[in-house]
């Protein structure tokens, strides 16, 4: 239908693309750049480790890894709907802002960093393959990599193989729908 509101298409991928087939499952991951309370940079790659190695086990078993360029990234443990997968990442989230908050560390909610040259803090090989092929391209690869944080729903399409490639098909048919919904709604690109 080429009029669908935010509720038709959540509807529709709750029923067609996330049915409650107890092998499927569904993870948050959230990201945030960070930044040292008292001393308004970056932090090192060094200092970030520091902070996630304070915070220990979280009590939903989500996970917090670093990004390329000092971001965290909490990813849940997969969970049977969206609504577990919800109140997990918020459980999880707030022993993690516990942490960064005791540490010194502080998460910013932004899309996109507006004021810091990106900077990769984050040594791994595949980092370093990415930000040599971005380079000869030009510095959007790097600001992306270093200077953005998201949030990502990862839907898993189940076992039942007979429909694995309608949800496919489907979710992949939302996505530019969402994106216009939620663009103009929330005065962002797409309306």
């Amino acid at each position: 239908s080429p009029h669908l509101s935010g509720a038709d298409v959540a509807a529709r991928l709750e029923r067609e693309v996330h049915t409650s087939q107890p092998d499927q499952q569904v993870g948050i991951e959230l990201e945030w750049l960070t930044r040292l309370v008292d001393r308004g940079r970056r932090p090192t790659l060094e200092e970030t480790e520091a902070v996630v190695a304070a915070i220990g086990p979280l009590p939903r078993g989500g996970r917090v890894t670093i990004e390329p360029g000092g971001q965290l990234e909490l990813s849940t443990s997969p969970q049977p709907d969206s609504h577990r997968a919800c109140e997990a990442a918020a459980t999880d989230l707030y022993v993690l802002d516990a942490t960064c908050t005791d540490q010194g560390l502080e998460l910013l909610a932004l899309g996109a960093d507006p004021a810091r040259d990106p900077e990769r803090v984050v040594t791994a090989p595949r980092y370093r393959a990415m930000q040599a092929h971005f380079d000869r391209r030009g510095r959007s690869g790097v600001t992306m990599m270093c200077n953005t944080a998201s949030i990502q729903l990862n839907v898993g399409l189940g076992a039942d193989h007979r429909g694995v490639l309608a949800r496919w098909q489907l979710a992949n048919r939302l996505g530019p729908v969402l994106l216009e919904y939620w663009g103009a709604t929330e005065g962002g690109v797409g309306g």
